[in-house]
């Protein structure tokens, strides 16, 4: 393969990007054929005297059909999937003979469409350059970038990216060459494709080897997000990164366990928490998902299910790795108390004035006068959510997410803990 298998557009492409920046770099001043071995894309073989474009050269920037002749199995296929299982797709990017397919097409238009629904904020470095990207742009730019140099291209299976509203994946072929661990730690790379690699970063995509993973699981982390998880294949021989952008915490999904386990649940640390929430959620819970979606060693998360057993909120099924964890959903908390309240309901009823009798009497209000009216219910007094949203005939859940939990922030509410009625916080006005 050699200078005619190129396509020119593509490469021409990555040259402007090359020269934005890698100012008066020496080699933005060779020719096409001297700058792709510089890059490791072009090669001669000084025994033979043949030469011609390297695999990483014909991949990056070989056009469609020499790409099929070089790499039979090859196919790269963006997807943007929605939640109906009805539509296969409302977006997709494939090797279908309309454009070049290379991978540095590929990855330019793919993601574009990964980001383009990313909010972003107005950032300034050196404060004069504008940053027009996240650390979950950064997150999605590695992940897009680790399928394709990691990528086995001698394999069965093609290359598959799928944007979907709970979150993205990148299946490539080829299993891992390093374990699930060390892959997460980071500081540990073993990339298939080394040329590639070196390919993307002077472009500015794709970080240093090992680097990558753990600034993935950051980013993830500072969304609260589900952690990033990778799943092996090996009947198929592929390697999926899973990311989800479903809440660690769904609030929903909280409420009825606390509900269902009262007290005790506000106890737990964000581990436990976790494992009953999967459990909620997928209807069991089992070791090795909990170590995937909390980034937990296997060990740990042996000790936290058990510890959930002990507790009586799980009950478990099944012996050694087969193990299958429940939702308790018979649970009683013997330690709950009765609800005590520092005011009675027909006292507090008594009280209300005739902003609070409007506002339980009306369906929309404005944010102000629900604040004005939560300010005056807990005016000298501790109120569960529970008793504010009945004084106000609204949701409890709604009333705290929409208003309790900012008031707190805004220094306008203190919060007790408490062990009452299933809940464990109770409201006071803070009065300066």
């Amino acid at each position: 393969f050699g200078m005619d298998d190129v396509d020119v557009d593509s490469l021409k492409a990555y040259r402007n990007i090359y020269k934005s920046t890698k100012l008066n770099h020496p080699w933005i001043e060779l020719d096409d054929k001297e700058f792709l071995t510089q890059l490791g894309g072009y090669k001669k073989d000084r025994k033979s005297g043949l030469e011609g474009l390297t695999l990483a050269g014909l991949l990056m920037f070989g056009k469609f059909r020499s790409l099929l002749d070089g790499v039979p199995n090859y196919l790269v296929d963006y997807q943007e999937q929605t939640e109906n299982v009805e539509d296969r797709w409302i977006d997709r990017i494939t090797t279908d003979g309309t454009w070049s397919g290379n991978l540095f097409e590929f990855s330019q238009k793919v993601y574009r469409k990964l980001v383009s629904e990313l909010k972003v904020p107005f950032k300034l470095k050196d404060s004069f350059q504008r940053i027009d990207e996240t650390n979950i742009h950064e997150a999605i730019r590695e992940a897009l970038v680790n399928s394709l140099i990691h990528a086995n291209y001698n394999g069965r299976i093609g290359i598959q990216v799928v944007k979907h509203p709970k979150g993205y994946s990148f299946r490539n072929p080829g299993l891992l060459r390093v374990s699930k661990i060390d892959a997460f730690r980071g500081g540990h790379s073993d990339c298939r494709n080394k040329t590639l690699q070196k390919m993307f970063q002077y472009i500015g995509m794709g970080e240093q080897a090992g680097s990558g993973f753990p600034k993935m699981l950051r980013a993830w982390m500072e969304q609260h997000w589900q952690y990033p998880y990778l799943v092996e294949d090996t009947r198929l021989e592929t390697t999926t990164l899973f990311m989800p952008t479903i809440s660690l915490f769904p609030t929903e999904v909280q409420d009825a366990l606390e509900e269902l386990f009262g007290a005790t649940y506000a106890k737990l640390d964000k581990d436990e928490r976790l494992a009953l929430i999967l459990g909620f959620v997928d209807g069991e819970v089992v070791n090795a998902r909990l170590s995937d979606i909390g980034a937990i060693h296997s060990a740990d998360s042996s000790k936290i299910l058990k510890k959930l057993v002990d507790k009586k909120l799980l009950i478990s099924e099944g012996v050694g790795r087969g193990t299958k964890y429940y939702i308790n959903k018979s649970y009683k908390d013997t330690k709950v108390q009765p609800l005590v309240s520092e005011v009675q309901p027909q006292e507090l009823e008594m009280q209300q004035s005739e902003n609070i009798i409007s506002i339980r009497n009306t369906q929309r209000v404005s944010r102000d006068k629900m604040i004005e009216a939560i300010l005056e219910l807990c005016t000298n007094r501790f109120l569960t959510k529970n008793e504010i949203a009945n004084l106000l005939n609204r949701d409890a859940t709604t009333i705290r997410n929409k208003y309790l939990t900012q008031m707190v922030k805004d220094g306008l509410l203190a919060l007790k803990y408490e062990e009452v009625n299933h809940k464990d916080q109770a409201y006071t006005r803070i009065v300066r």
